[in-house]
Formats: structure tokens, C-alpha cells, sequence
């Protein structure tokens, strides 16, 4: 009596092979899920407009730039905190509101001496 044959990623293989083929199916859906889930604490997928907000930030160069607190409501971004001259706030403004995704930007920063 032949082998039955069955089916695995479009090839056929002998019954004895099928389960190493299932075995190896489990195996790689479990890198693919491990792969997912590290991918998701790297990256902070729930706000992904804020993380290249806060990239964009850090790229200008300016130190102060960074203490800026940034929080997301749908489309807009609102930055809040002290800066130390006007042409600051108005530069983070600017990088913020050509960031793809950001729609409007509401600027809540003070001018005024940091301390």
C-alpha cells in the first residue's frame, strides 16, 4: 500500500514528511509572532505620529527641543512646556506640522528664562 500523500506550501511530500512539515509550519508561525511582538516594544505602535514628532525634534539639534512634552489627539499634536525664546517654540511648531500625519498643531509652550 503507497504512502498517502499530502500537501505542505505547494509541494507534495510523503506522510512521514507531512509532520515535519507541520512541526516546521508551528515552528516559523511562532518566529513570525515573537518577530511581532518585539517589534511592538521597539517601536511605540500606538502612537506612531509622536514617535517621528519627537525624531524630528531631536534631529534639529537643539537640546531645549527635547524637554518639550509632546501628546497626540487624533490628527493633531499639541506640545506643551517652557522654552527660553520665541524663535524655539515657533521652530518646533514648524518641524512638527510637516511631519506626515500631523494635521494641526496646537502650540501650548511658554516663552520665558528656563530654569
Amino acid at each position: 500500500m503507497a504512502n498517502p500523500i499530502s500537501i505542505c506550501k505547494g509541494t507534495f511530500v510523503a506522510q512521514q514528511d507531512s509532520v515535519r512539515c507541520r512541526q516546521w509550519h508551528l515552528e516559523f508561525r511562532f518566529w513570525e509572532l515573537t518577530m511581532d511582538v518585539n517589534r511592538l516594544l521597539k517601536f511605540d505602535n500606538a502612537h506612531p505620529i509622536l514617535t517621528k514628532v519627537k525624531s524630528s525634534l531631536a534631529n534639529l539639534g537643539y537640546p531645549q527641543l527635547n524637554q518639550i512634552k509632546c501628546e497626540q489627539e487624533g490628527s493633531t499634536v499639541v506640545l506643551k512646556g517652557e522654552l527660553a525664546s520665541f524663535y524655539m517654540s515657533q521652530l518646533a511648531q514648524t518641524t512638527v506640522s510637516k511631519v506626515p500625519g500631523v494635521v494641526r498643531v496646537e502650540n501650548r509652550v511658554t516663552v520665558g528664562p528656563v530654569v
